[in-house]
């Protein structure tokens, strides 16, 4: 299965979040998003995974994607 991104844009009203991004990633293969707070990376993340509104195109293997597993970060201990 291969991920692919064109020219995706993610923007939270005024704020552009994600803007440009274009990649393919093929099955087997391991991809980090590394970079600052507040530089995209969960943006872009939450677009692929289907959540809220982008700009370009996200695809599996050339089709919409129908599954994607995402893990938000959570800082808060499981109980408390």
């Amino acid at each position: 299965m291969t991920i692919m991104l064109e020219n995706v844009g993610v923007r939270h009203g005024a704020h552009v979040a994600v803007e440009g991004v274009s990649l393919a990633v093929e099955r087997g293969r391991v991809l980090a998003l590394v970079g600052p707070n507040g530089s995209g990376k969960t943006s872009l993340l939450k677009a692929i995974a289907g959540h809220g509104t982008h700009t370009g195109q996200i695809a599996h293997d050339g089709a919409i994607p129908l599954r994607i597993a995402y893990m938000p970060q959570n800082t808060a201990a499981a109980g408390s």
